[in-house]
């Protein structure tokens, strides 16, 4: 079963949890821990290519990047 995300195969199900994205999309475990750790990082921690991935991800569930992409640049630490 390939990752949504990230296109790996992996064996089985069992290392697949739900995308924080969508709540349905079928991801990683690697994958959503990544998703994790870019919704709880400052967005200016997040590398270029986390946030390349989170925007095709994005596009490919029809989820808004956008909306995303406002919450974390909206939610800055004060001291950034």
């Amino acid at each position: 079963m390939d990752c949504k995300r990230c296109k790996r195969d992996y064996p089985g199900k069992s290392l697949y949890g739900l995308s924080r994205r969508d709540n349905k999309t079928e991801i990683c475990s690697r994958c959503e821990q990544e998703e994790a750790m870019n919704d709880y990082m400052p967005y200016t921690d997040i590398s270029y290519d986390q946030l390349v991935t989170e925007r095709l991800f994005h596009e490919s569930i029809k989820a808004s990047y956008l909306t995303w992409l406002l919450w974390k640049t909206n939610n800055l630490p004060e001291s950034v």
